[in-house]
């Protein structure tokens, strides 16, 4: 059936053969200032329209973390083979902005499996003295549901919280609520836990296009480096000349892409998705070892672990083009991560 997205003064219809219905219509609406709140879908089964939840940022809040709990929509779809998958507006989906936009929001359309994940939206930078009069921002949730025939049960508990400017004292009472360094959509405090990439769905989704963010983690004062172990790993790949590495992960026939997200040689798109770890070290067979920063296709299910030293920010970042790499899956990761603090022996 062929399906048909019409705006007009701010009302989207859903247009089709056989019918046409409104579904912009708004369901439900909540505005709150709570330093801790949640966002979930009604108990009974949702109507088609919006649900909207407007989070008015208090004046000496500096960020807001909103933990996705439950989050079950529909999975990304692609528009032809060669396209990368996305989040398709005419299905249900989460859109996040922001009143005023202070910057553009690095995720602002979700869907898919994402129960567990969180995310970090800066609202100010809290080393600049507030205002007398400072400026009200307001975070916009809105869970769009369209009726296509029957719609399948969605679900969605969302937390949002917002964070002060706290002192050492503060995060360190509740540190999963502790500002996230500029630049990390996400931000893990614990010593040592597992990612995974977005709608990775235990192996089952896949990663959506056009991606470019960071997971951060936190050092503490004995860290010296952390350490992956891949448990599930599927990107694109360009080759295997380098264990799916580095030059593997944004090289076609010995040309480089650097200025462009994405390329084309003659009819083959290069592959641009992968993992970035600065300056990550692994051992294969024989004892050789393998210096990489960029890991894509399997690579860190091949490689048993990477290791990185450093006294820089720690932090793993995600790279995705807007093509489909039709030869290898695009499902994404499932990491084991370690901060370590005994570093001696490691690099020599």
């Amino acid at each position: 059936m062929l399906i048909l997205h019409v705006f007009i003064s701010g009302l989207t219809f859903l247009t089709a053969e056989t019918y046409s219905t409104i579904i912009t219509q708004t369901v439900y609406k909540k505005t709150t200032d709570a330093l801790e709140t949640n966002f979930e879908n009604p108990d009974q089964d949702p109507l088609p329209g919006n649900y909207i939840f407007e989070l008015i940022v208090r004046p000496d809040t500096c960020g807001v973390r909103i933990g996705l709990e439950t989050f079950s929509f529909n999975q990304p779809t692609k528009k032809d083979n060669n396209s990368a998958y996305t989040c398709d507006l005419g299905l249900n989906v989460l859109k996040v902005r922001m009143e005023p936009e202070v910057q553009p929001i690095k995720l602002s359309v979700l869907c898919g499996e994402l129960s567990g994940q969180h995310m970090y939206l800066q609202v100010k930078d809290c080393d600049v003295p507030i205002l007398e009069s400072p400026i009200t921002k307001t975070i916009i949730l809105t869970v769009t549901l369209v009726q296509l025939g029957i719609i399948e049960k969605q679900l969605w508990n969302i937390t949002l919280s917002q964070l002060l400017g706290r002192t050492k004292e503060d995060a360190a009472e509740n540190p999963k609520y502790s500002l996230a360094p500029d630049g990390c959509l996400q931000y893990h405090v614990e010593k040592k836990g597992i990612i995974e990439s977005l709608n990775f769905f235990n192996g089952k989704g896949h990663y959506v296009g056009d991606l470019n963010y960071a997971i951060c983690f936190k050092r503490y004062p004995d860290t010296c480096g952390i350490k992956f172990i891949g448990i599930n790993f599927e990107f694109a790949t360009n080759g295997n000349s380098s264990q799916s590495t580095d030059r593997d992960c944004d090289t076609l026939s010995g040309l480089t892409v650097s200025k462009h997200p994405t390329a084309i040689i003659g009819t083959t798109p290069i592959n641009m998705d992968y993992v970035v770890i600065p300056d990550g070290l692994s051992t294969v067979d024989a004892g050789l070892s393998v210096h990489a920063s960029k890991y894509c296709g399997r690579s860190l299910r091949i490689l048993s672990e990477v290791v990185v030293v450093t006294q820089f920010p720690l932090f793993l970042g995600i790279v995705t083009d807007k093509y489909s790499d039709l030869k290898n899956l695009e499902i994404g990761f499932k990491i084991k991560y370690k901060l370590l603090t005994n570093c001696k022996t490691l690099h020599q």
